[in-house]
């Protein structure tokens, strides 16, 4: 697989997405691919132009997020990337990670994709302070309430 690394995202507790994140040029073709650096004219289902060691403008990043969150939780494979799959693009995975209900989204990208995602300290106070909407929470509750119930269907045990 290419990439620097994949992520898990918790959705309950027992289902969780994987999203794979590195440099935008490695993304396969078979993934629906957010792209986080300005630089990169590659593309891609979700664009959130951003320079590198900088933060992308919040509206720009919500709106990529609920298209991200769209593609994500309708099962597509999502691969997120910058020029290095690092700062912007563990910038990315700290915001979907939070808005999945992870209350230290930063150190959880950092033990769980790459230890030394989200660069700078401004990459860092921005995921802590970034909002997420309530369409987008409603996303992912609606979500979590199917989740269970397909997880029953094809987990029960089927009798004669």
């Amino acid at each position: 697989m290419a990439g620097l690394g994949q992520l898990r995202i918790p959705v309950n507790g027992r289902q969780y997405f994987t999203v794979i994140g590195g440099p935008f040029p490695e993304c396969p073709p078979t993934f629906k691919g957010v792209k986080m650096a300005k630089e990169i004219r590659k593309p891609c289902a979700v664009d959130i132009p951003t320079e590198d060691f900088r933060t992308p403008h919040r509206e720009v990043l919500s709106h990529g997020l609920t298209q991200a969150l769209d593609l994500l939780l309708a099962g597509e494979p999502l691969y997120v990337g910058c020029m290095g799959g690092k700062g912007r693009t563990g910038l990315f995975l700290a915001v979907l990670a939070k808005a999945f209900g992870v209350e230290r989204p930063v150190e959880y990208v950092r033990s769980h994709y790459y230890r030394h995602a989200v660069e700078t300290p401004d990459q860092y106070e921005y995921v802590m302070e970034f909002p997420i909407t309530l369409t987008q929470r409603e996303m992912i509750k609606s979500y979590r309430r199917w989740a269970w119930v397909w997880f029953w269907r094809r987990n029960l045990t089927r009798l004669p």
